[in-house]
């Protein structure tokens, strides 16, 4: 029993330690809000979220007044809009992009795969 024990703990403990290594902690982080609208733009955007990419969260509203309520001080006006910050979900230090051009987001948030 304690080898069965032992053998759980040890392979826990080495995904726990690839999955903390796989980050760069000098790279860039970006979180990503995206208020869609009527428009899903889920699936062009879930592509770029990933632990190995620097953009490590996305958010999504389907519905406008649900996104100002969440973020009140973003001053969201219409929609899609996207946003792109630097930092991380509870850190976030400071606004990339704001647009209503989702390509243009896009663009942005492949560039910043790129680099």
């Amino acid at each position: 029993m304690r080898k069965i024990l032992r053998i759980i703990l040890l392979v826990g403990s080495t995904i726990g330690l690839l999955i903390g290594c796989s980050q760069n902690p000098a790279q860039e982080h970006y979180y990503v809000l995206v208020v869609e609208g009527q428009d899903n733009l889920i699936e062009k955007f879930d592509k770029y979220a990933s632990v190995k990419n620097p953009v490590i969260k996305i958010d999504y509203y389907k519905n406008i007044n649900d996104a100002k309520k969440q973020y009140p001080d973003y001053k969201i006006a219409e929609s899609p809009i996207v946003f792109i910050f630097s930092g991380s979900e509870k850190k976030i230090r400071k606004l990339v992009l704001k647009t209503t051009d989702v390509e243009r987001s896009l663009r942005k948030i492949q560039s910043l795969k790129d680099t």
